[in-house]
């Protein structure tokens, strides 16, 4: 009965941590913010938003780790879904960003807080030497890694569609 109950608590603990409500995705990206950054969403306008939201809801970078997470068979499974959506957010936001720099009228100022946004970001979920062996420590710092970068990008979005109002999302 041993192994049944190892499988059991690591369902359970795997469950648990998938569990993130909307105001913990805000907790997290509050924790990366600075009053030096620029606000990206400040002069967004409304309509921009919704068309921006419904399409970002629809992003494959979101469904494709819902795949992943839906198939996950065990922890480990669940973490490589989580870095693999993180890897991508990332380069997403790596390409968008530079995008965003072409059609910017002060694209130095953008540069220089994107930097110090991936900077501080970078640090936060860096791993730690302290990290157990067999804890939810990775998985949980790889899904708020994760959900840090899908709402920067989510920003960006918003931001090219306000600069290119013919911008898609892919």
């Amino acid at each position: 009965t041993e192994p049944e109950e190892t499988s059991s608590l690591q369902q359970e603990s795997s469950s648990s941590v998938l569990q993130i409500s909307s105001q913990e995705v805000v907790s997290s990206e509050e924790a990366v913010s600075s009053e030096e950054e620029i606000d990206l969403s400040s002069a967004v306008p409304a309509s921009s938003n919704a068309v921006t939201a419904k399409a970002f809801s629809e992003n494959p970078i979101d469904a494709a780790l819902e795949r992943a997470v839906a198939d996950a068979s065990n922890h480990v499974q669940l973490l490589n879904a989580y870095e693999t959506a993180l890897d991508a957010w990332k380069n997403e936001i790596s390409r968008e960003a530079a995008r965003l720099q072409r059609l910017l009228p002060d694209s130095s100022a953008f540069s220089a807080e994107q930097a110090a946004w991936e900077q501080r970001t970078e640090a936060e979920f860096a791993a730690s030497d302290t990290d157990g062996e067999g804890s939810n420590v990775p998985l949980e710092r790889a899904h708020a890694a994760c959900d840090a970068y899908r709402a920067r990008a989510e920003k960006l979005y918003a931001r090219l569609v306000e600069y290119d109002p013919s911008y898609q999302i892919r």
